[in-house]
C-alpha cells in the first residue's frame, strides 16, 4: 500500500496478466466540496501512479481505478495530469481511455524486468499462489 500526502492511498497489484491498482479516499473525504477533493485526490495519485510505474517497472496492461468520477470534465482533467506526469517516462505508454466500469486502461512497453521479479520470491509454502491448505479440524473449531 502506497500512502499520498492528502491521507489517500494507492493499492497496487502486480497480477500476472496485468497490474492492478486501487485509489482509496481512506482518510481524504473531508472539505466542503467531495467532488473536488475527490478530483484532487485522483489527479495526486495518477501522478504517483506514473512515477511508481517507472520506478517498479510495470510493463503490460495497466488497469487505475481511480475513485468515481461524476463527471467527463473531471475525468479529462485526471487524463490531463496523467498524460504530463507520464511525459517524464520515456518508456512507451498508450492510454486506452476509461472502461465502461469506469477503469483507466492503459498500456506500459515492458522494457526490463519488474522490480517485484528482482525482490520477491514465491512463497516455499504455498508455492506463490497465495493461500496454503487449512487443517482438517479447522472447520470443527
Amino acid at each position: 500500500m502506497q500512502h499520498l500526502r492528502s491521507g489517500a492511498t494507492l493499492v497496487i497489484d502486480p497480477c500476472e496478466a496485468m497490474w492492478v491498482i486501487d485509489v482509496n479516499t481512506a482518510a481524504n473525504t473531508a472539505g466542503k466540496d467531495r467532488e473536488k477533493t475527490l478530483l484532487a485526490t485522483n489527479i495526486e495519485a495518477a501522478e504517483e501512479i506514473a512515477r511508481l510505474l517507472r520506478l517498479r517497472r510495470a510493463g503490460g496492461i495497466v488497469l487505475i481505478d481511480f475513485i468515481d468520477m461524476k463527471s467527463n470534465a473531471d475525468r479529462e482533467e485526471v487524463l490531463s495530469a496523467f498524460r504530463a506526469a507520464l511525459a517524464k517516462d520515456p518508456v512507451k505508454t498508450a492510454i486506452h481511455g476509461f472502461t465502461s466500469l469506469g477503469f483507466l486502461e492503459l498500456t506500459r512497453k515492458k522494457a526490463d524486468i519488474p522490480l517485484t521479479g528482482e525482490t520477491l520470491l514465491p512463497c516455499p509454502f504455498c508455492r506463490g499462489t497465495g493461500m496454503i491448505h487449512k487443517e482438517e479440524n479447522e472447520d470443527e473449531a
